[in-house]
């Protein structure tokens, strides 16, 4: 989360879209990415993001949708070449007391090592590769998951509503 010093966690609908916005106040362009498994259940809530978003984008230049699935690394060209002043990783991320469907920012130092993680390569690894090429904030969304069982394709309600709020954050506020 560069360009912003966090003042401890941000947690909970209110802190997190107050956050982004003054986030994505500087933004000119944004790529939103949907990370994670949509065959285990939450952990395909990014991907359901990305879904989301692209079904409706609105009539915009200034705003990339990719669904990275459980390889964002793949993405890493696209980034560079598309050069969004802004990357929002959207991905279920386990925070401990928080609530099935409760949103949190996910501190930059932090990135690699939440515990809902099915990708590949270190998302850690994926920041360092996009940032050496473009100069880019980059932040990221975690949803707390309820279940991340294999062969799941849905998300439970509370995951479901979160989903659906932030592709409708995104929509009306970017």
């Amino acid at each position: 989360m560069s360009g912003q010093e966090s003042k401890g966690p941000i947690n909970g609908w209110d802190e997190v879209t107050a956050y982004l916005q003054r986030w994505l106040a500087p933004c000119r362009k944004l790529a939103v990415a949907g990370i994670g498994n949509d065959l285990r259940g939450d952990d395909g809530a990014g991907p359901r993001v990305a879904h989301l978003l692209a079904e409706n984008p609105g009539n915009r230049d200034d705003l990339l949708i990719v669904d990275a699935g459980t390889v964002p690394e793949n993405y890493v060209g696209k980034f560079i070449e598309e050069n969004p002043t802004h990357i929002l990783l959207v991905d279920a991320a386990l925070k401990e007391d928080l609530p099935p469907g409760a949103v949190h920012m996910v501190e930059e130092a932090d990135i690699g090592n939440f515990s809902t993680s099915t990708h590949t390569m270190s998302l850690s690894l994926v920041i360092s590769l996009v940032t050496q090429h473009i100069e880019v904030d980059i932040a990221l969304l975690g949803i707390q998951p309820l279940r991340c069982e294999m062969f799941d394709e849905t998300l439970s309600p509370a995951v479901e509503t979160t989903v659906k709020q932030v592709a409708d954050w995104v929509r009306s506020r970017y």
